[in-house]
């Protein structure tokens, strides 16, 4: 787990059919913010730029959306500001 908020949590994890490929697993754990959730996965699917984090993949896991994204080393955009 990488981090932890009142919407949902963040995971580091490793592309099973891409081994050595990571990527952050972002899973909504609050409902009432899904409308929110499919916003932020159309945004970042339609934005291209080599400072935006690329959206991998999104989806349903036993009913909790998800988004799979690229991994990026360094710490969140959290840790930068602060």
């Amino acid at each position: 787990e990488l981090g932890r908020g009142g919407a949902g949590a963040v995971y580091r994890c490793t592309l099973l059919r891409r081994p050595g490929a990571e990527v952050a697993i972002k899973f909504l754990i609050n409902p009432s913010d899904e409308q929110r959730f499919k916003r932020e996965g159309k945004v970042m699917a339609a934005v291209t730029s080599p400072y935006v984090v690329k959206l991998v993949d999104s989806g349903k896991h036993e009913g909790f959306p998800y988004l799979v994204m690229e991994y990026v080393h360094g710490g969140s955009l959290r840790d930068l500001l602060d």
